[in-house]
């Protein structure tokens, strides 16, 4: 019978190989292990301490890093757009670049359309219960991205004299959650971009408490009032040591020196 590929099948080769050292680590050895060790009770045979020791170790530092190396597996795919650029970026034979270029774009094909597919649900549920439809998050963008995305929107701006607002957020008390989590924003993060007059394209965490993001044709009066109105939401919801900037480039801010180093991400004359 002809197999039918599925959704793995798409995977990057190396991705693909990695899962399925991920689940043999995991999930085959352990097996055997436990196999083992009912063959042995079962079979009356003696076994000392020290060696039944020696196993069970070895078995949990087995499933350990078949965890890391599932963990990186999924972090691969979730950033979609770095695992593209290192498979690209890698010397392949012609033909085989071909076909597993091919392939990886049948992955993204694949990925873009369930993505709709969510989203499609997810505005139904909107418009069944009107409550959840009184704000949206803007785009989330990975921490790994983040500053290079935001300096070349910036020199684009430049280039072709557009107004690109742009915004930082910063917090001095860090919650432990959120410094684990690169993806979860912040409660008081969420709270002042709903009082905002309105929602930035995109945002992302550059370290932990440091928040970029930006809006396209976003003009000096249009960040300044942004930026007021970030002030009455930090007094009217008692969010202390909370910062932000505000700002539209290239009009207002032309030297972006101060995203290439995140300590001095709120430094600006």
């Amino acid at each position: 019978m002809k197999r039918k590929p599925g959704p793995l099948y798409m995977l990057p080769r190396e991705i693909r190989v990695r899962l399925v050292i991920a689940f043999a680590l995991m999930a085959v050895i352990p097996i055997l292990g436990s196999i083992y060790f009912a063959t042995v009770f079962l079979a009356n045979i003696s076994l000392s301490a020290y060696w039944a020791k020696i196993i069970i170790i070895t078995s949990m530092i087995l499933i350990c890093a078949g965890f890391v190396i599932m963990l990186n597996c999924i972090w691969n795919i979730i950033d979609i757009a770095k695992t593209t650029d290192q498979f690209l970026s890698k010397p392949r034979h012609i033909n085989q670049a071909n076909d597993e270029i091919l392939k990886f774009e049948h992955l993204l094909l694949y990925m873009e359309d369930q993505i709709y597919a969510a989203k499609r649900i997810l505005n139904a549920k909107r418009k069944i219960e009107p409550n959840t439809n009184l704000f949206k998050l803007p785009t989330l963008i990975p921490s790994s991205l983040i500053k290079k995305r935001l300096l070349s929107l910036t020199k684009n701006a430049e280039l072709n004299g557009i107004q690109l607002g742009v915004f930082a957020w910063k917090a001095e008390n860090i919650s432990q959650n959120e410094t684990d989590d690169d993806t979860l924003i912040p409660k008081w993060l969420v709270t002042l971009l709903k009082d905002g007059l309105f929602i930035p394209d995109a945002i992302g965490r550059l370290t932990p408490g440091f928040w970029l993001g930006w809006a396209d044709n976003k003009n000096v009066k249009q960040m300044n009032e942004y930026y007021k109105k970030m002030h009455e939401s930090i007094y009217s919801n008692n969010l202390k040591n909370i910062s932000v900037i505000a700002f539209s480039h290239p009009s207002e801010h032309s030297d972006l020196s101060f995203l290439i180093n995140s300590n001095n991400i709120l430094e600006i004359d």
